[in-house]
């Protein structure tokens, strides 16, 4: 750590701590908590210091420099402006505000979700030895999965159950 002229140490970690604890009751963000802010403050301070000239007071400089760069982690980790970043920011909130476990097999979440009532309407024994004898093998590991309940991509699963389906028509 740097420590300008005319200053202590112990003077500078004051400075430091007095803008951390303004800026953590000032910046509240997703899944910042204050705590993570101090810490990010002391960060960015300690980061500060190398770029500090002297040609005015520490506390401004610290401020300003501290302002600026939390304002850009803000932008940079957790929002977007344009239009097209739509998708990019609710996925950014996803990770701020986890999904609900017993949402992961819903209907909101097309890539996971996978139609029970086909399945079971799949599963009698004639079906399935028509099914077995008739299937071709690019479908059958991806048929496999989804019986047993595995995770499928929604194309893999769609050309799966549509070629099931004519199958069984």
């Amino acid at each position: 750590m740097r420590i300008p002229n005319g200053m202590t140490e112990q003077e500078v970690l004051d400075v430091i701590e007095k803008l951390s604890k303004k800026f953590a009751s000032r910046f509240k963000f997703a899944y910042y908590e204050p705590d993570d802010i101090k810490q990010e403050c002391f960060l960015i301070a300690l980061d500060g210091l190398s770029r500090y000239d002297g040609s005015t007071p520490l506390i401004n400089f610290l401020s300003v420099h501290m302002r600026n760069r939390l304002l850009s982690l803000k932008r940079d980790k957790f929002s977007r402006r344009e239009k097209e970043s739509t998708r990019y920011d609710k996925s950014k909130r996803y990770l701020a505000q986890p999904i609900d476990i017993d949402e992961v097999n819903h209907e909101n979440e097309p890539s996971m979700w996978v139609d029970i009532n086909l399945l079971d309407k799949m599963i009698t024994a004639e079906q399935m030895a028509k099914i077995d004898r008739e299937l071709e093998i690019e479908y059958r590991m991806n048929f496999l999965r989804l019986l047993s309940g595995k995770s499928l991509t929604k194309f893999q699963r769609d050309r799966v159950v549509n070629r099931i389906i004519e199958i069984l028509a």
